[in-house]
């Protein structure tokens, strides 16, 4: 009984030691655990605006910390880990603060969470995040704005429509990236023109820079088409020194898309909307010579303005009697500029008559819709009526089964006598008893001396050409050693077109052009900027025929002259080439750049 007794009391002093070991862990636990403080710089705030939330500790927390549960209600864009050690009175104190830039994801009030560092936690703190303010209507007061618009209200589908998003700066940013566009049209082609523009720009007093993207849109549906809100989100240093993180939205654009119209006629079901179109046509040779089994090429090129090269129909001549057609490989090129796109397609058709007689190549006419004025057109090549002549092996063969040739005269040989001619019947032989031997002798003799004769003058004549070629030679040689050079003074040229591109005068910078062109090239003196195209080819041509459409169309539209003064400044005149024969296919453009 009393080892029972004795028993009990041991196991319920082993359950009290128990009991106050625990809680002397537990308080001792709470007693050194790291204490976390968090706040903020700013509340309350406002949505797409960021702020900082500081978690501080004086002593060495137990790892390292979770932010994940923070990004529930906010985004962060950075973070900062920072310690500072004190000494006063021989005692040494840490303490760690971490700092986040953050963003909220929306309005409310919103807890900044519990963060676990290690086992030891920090405490929570609410934020209340309100409606951003509107951007001001004067944009001139603000210091960081952005801006997004389009060209026009309402477009014809597959027709072009340009987009240009602008950010206007009045402080340095230290970072900034700009949303991607989006549509709600998933089948429209985006295509971004050109790079990017800085620029600057001063609004009532105030200096901006500007930061400028474009993009050209060619929606594929009929209906209204919505360009999503524009996302700037930019870091800069505000007048306390503090690191501020803007987040603005440009407002939502709709876009009317309309139909094709019932009156528009489709040409092998193409759909062609432009602001301007133009069709040409060259001939290797002009006028044109047809001969049988010769090929002649013709060249047509179509030029759009507001389509890509890509959206050009291929042209169809027709099938032609007694003409074979040869097609080259089309050339596409796109000019891009700050109103959109200017495409080109140019084909090369060889034409090879099969018989002669008098033809007619049929008119060209391709369907489009004037976007300007809203209304259809057509474009047109009128018909051409030809002669096809005999080709030059056509003509040697008719020659050949008409004309019989001639027998070459016949030269009496030494064996041959005189009685072996013919002689008229009934006359006597004059001289019968006379040896005809002697005689027969003497004409060999004759034409010994006539080839003697003949062969001397050849030998004189060409020794005579052959000194009086090199005597002119020399004196050519040496009369053009004794002309002065006359320098071709290109910087001129290129003076009066930079001076005509700085102000935009697109008539003077036509004069310039061709008096260039003359001069670069007298033998070919182009007389017209198409000649002028045509010779320098790439991308100076290009521009060439786009300024040539600008001034045979309404002067009221700006011309930029930028692409033009670049272009010419990289061309380089290429050697010149040998003329080809009519039935070579030319390339398009020679290659420039």
């Amino acid at each position: 009984m009393v080892k029972q007794n004795y028993l009990n009391n041991r196991v319920g002093q082993s359950g009290l030691k128990i009991i106050l070991l625990l809680i002397f862990t537990l308080v001792s636990a709470e007693a050194f655990a790291a204490t976390i403080k968090v706040d903020v710089d700013r509340n309350p705030v406002e949505v797409n605006e960021s702020f900082t939330v500081n978690f501080t500790a004086n002593e060495a927390v137990d790892g390292q910390p979770d932010f994940r549960p923070l990004e529930e209600n906010f985004k962060i864009i950075s973070r900062n880990q920072s310690s500072n050690i004190q000494i006063i009175n021989g005692r040494m104190s840490r303490q760690t603060q971490w700092s986040l830039y953050v963003m909220p994801k929306r309005t409310g009030k919103l807890w900044i969470p519990s963060i676990a560092f290690g086992d030891d936690q920090s405490s929570r703190l609410m934020v209340t995040v309100n409606s951003a303010k509107p951007q001001p209507a004067d944009k001139g007061k603000s210091i960081l704005y952005l801006e997004a618009e389009v060209d026009k209200g309402s477009v014809y589908v597959q027709a072009q429509l340009v987009y240009t998003v602008r950010i206007y700066q009045a402080v340095n940013l230290l970072n900034a990236s700009l949303s991607d566009l989006t549509l709600n049209d998933t089948d429209a082609i985006v295509e971004k023109v050109g790079e990017d523009k800085t620029f600057n720009k001063r609004i009532n007093g105030r200096r901006y820079k500007v930061f400028e993207k474009r993009y050209i849109i060619f929606p594929q549906k009929s209906g209204t088409l919505t360009i999503s809100p524009a996302e700037l989100e930019a870091q800069y240093v505000d007048d306390r020194r503090a690191l501020r993180t803007k987040v603005l939205q440009s407002d939502p654009i709709n876009i009317e898309v309309k139909p094709k119209p019932m009156v528009q006629t489709v040409q092998n079901n193409v759909w062609l909307p432009a602001r301007r179109m133009q069709i040409k046509e060259e001939w290797h040779q002009e006028p044109p010579v047809f001969n049988v089994g010769e090929p002649v090429t013709r060249t047509i090129t179509l030029v759009a303005e507001g389509l890509s090269a890509a959206q050009l129909p291929e042209v169809n001549m027709g099938q032609m009697k007694d003409m074979k057609q040869y097609l080259d490989q089309p050339e596409k090129e796109d000019e891009k500029s700050d109103t959109g796109v200017v495409g080109m397609r140019q084909e090369k058709i060889a034409l090879i008559p099969t018989k002669t007689g008098n033809y007619i190549i049929p008119a060209i006419e391709i369907p489009w819709w004037n976007t300007e004025e809203d209304r259809l057109e057509y474009l047109r090549l009128p018909k051409k009526e030809i002669t096809v002549n005999p080709g030059t092996q056509t003509a040697q063969q008719d020659a050949g089964k008409t004309t019989v040739p001639e027998a070459p005269p016949t030269i009496a040989t030494a064996g041959t006598t005189q009685n072996q001619q013919q002689q008229p019947p009934g006359q006597a032989d004059p001289k019968p008893d006379v040896p005809t031997e002697p005689h027969a002798g003497a004409v060999p003799d004759f034409w010994k001396w006539v080839s003697f004769v003949a062969i001397g003058g050849w030998l004189i004549t060409g020794l005579a050409w052959w000194w009086f070629g090199r005597r002119s030679s020399k004196t050519t040689e040496s009369t053009l050693k004794s002309l002065p050079l006359l320098p071709f003074d290109e910087k001129k040229f290129a003076k009066q077109l930079k001076e005509a591109c700085d102000q935009h005068d697109a008539q003077a910078a036509k004069n310039a052009l061709l008096g260039w062109g003359k001069r670069l090239w007298p033998e070919q003196s182009p007389g017209n900027l198409n000649e002028l195209s045509r010779i320098t080819g790439g991308t100076l041509g290009a521009q060439l025929l786009i300024l040539n459409t600008h001034l045979y169309s309404d002067k009221s539209a700006p011309w930029d002259s930028t692409h033009l003064w670049q272009a010419f400044n990289r061309f380089e005149k290429q050697p010149e080439a040998p003329q080809a024969m009519s039935g070579d296919l030319l390339p398009l453009y020679r290659t420039t750049v």
